[in-house]
């Protein structure tokens, strides 16, 4: 009866593995898709004050061809920043999934399952916001 309990066992963790990593994919795909939404323009007004934060905290002021370059083209700064809120939004699912494993696997995979599609998780993944960070930590 035990060899037959771990082998199901093995079976199962197996089986959220494999699910695991497409819900990895498809979270990554989620998020990657909207990543460089309302560039050239800054639709989003919180974005801006990032930067400028973020300029502050390195004191990038000192280089004006910085600011020329985000002036002239804003997604040339934006996309890579934005790129970090995606790698942070998808280590959220995974870190979720760890957590939930300590329950049950089928707890784990649900919900990290929903996590990866969630509509504002991936939005906010999508832009250079503190939300997908704070999340992540």
């Amino acid at each position: 009866m035990e060899l037959k309990q771990k082998k199901n066992l093995k079976v199962l963790k197996l089986r959220s593995s494999k699910l695991l990593l497409a819900i990895i994919i498809i979270a990554f795909y989620l998020r990657l898709q909207g990543i460089n939404s309302g560039l050239p323009y800054i639709l989003n007004p919180g974005e801006p004050d990032n930067l400028i934060k973020l300029f502050g905290v390195f004191k990038i002021f000192k280089y004006p061809a910085l600011i020329n370059l985000l002036e002239a083209n804003p997604g040339a700064l934006l996309i890579p920043l934005r790129f970090v809120s995606v790698l942070f939004g998808v280590l959220s699912v995974i870190v979720l999934y760890f957590i939930g494993i300590r329950f049950n696997p089928f707890i784990a995979i649900i919900s990290s399952g929903l996590l990866s599609v969630s509509t504002m998780h991936v939005r906010f993944s999508q832009l250079f916001l503190p939300f997908t960070a704070v999340t992540f930590f």
